[in-house]
């Protein structure tokens, strides 16, 4: 999990500014910051408490339960939580803090429903290109409410892809 996060990140992050510019329903760059910072939460707690985090990745891998709530019981919040709050001390505007508090459950994002559907959209395009852990994110749902097609979502994915590879070649 440790070596495999960063990539994952970097990864939402650029499938966050595709979706952007793709579905044009937020200003294209404005989900490039909160994509990369989307599960800065789960770096914390793997920082904070190493072994806590591993036995809650194994419990949500080995079907024992959803992360949110693992991590929910273990610690009385969740990395989204941790997360929102983190980038709001590192001054990341509201809408960005909200949409990496609800990325998991965009409905409940009010203002930042938008952005928090293109990072839920943005996460699951991370694992449609092999960037993801644990259960594959669903995107169905969030791709339908961005307005993307079938054909729309594979030319994204398409993209996201080349980005991806571009892009990490540059720290190989």
């Amino acid at each position: 999990m440790k070596s495999l996060l960063p990539v994952v990140l970097f990864a939402v992050a650029l499938a966050a500014e595709e979706l952007a510019r793709s579905t044009r329903t937020i200003p294209p760059g404005t989900g490039f910051l909160p994509g990369l910072f989307h599960d800065v939460g789960r770096i914390a707690f793997l920082l904070a408490d190493p072994v806590a985090a591993e036995v809650i990745q194994g419990l949500a891998d080995a079907g024992g339960g959803e992360r949110c709530t693992l991590e929910h019981d273990w610690y009385g919040f969740d990395h989204t939580e941790a997360g929102s709050t983190l980038a709001a001390d590192w001054g990341l505007d509201d809408e960005a803090c909200a949409a990496i508090r609800w990325h998991h459950d965009p409905g409940s994002a009010g203002d930042a429903r938008l952005l928090a559907t293109v990072l839920n959209a943005a996460d699951g395009l991370a694992y449609a290109i092999g960037c993801g852990f644990g259960t594959a994110a669903r995107i169905d749902s969030a791709i339908l409410d961005l307005g993307l097609s079938a054909e729309d979502e594979a030319g994204c994915l398409e993209r996201v892809q080349h980005a991806f590879t571009q892009e990490n070649a540059l720290f190989a």
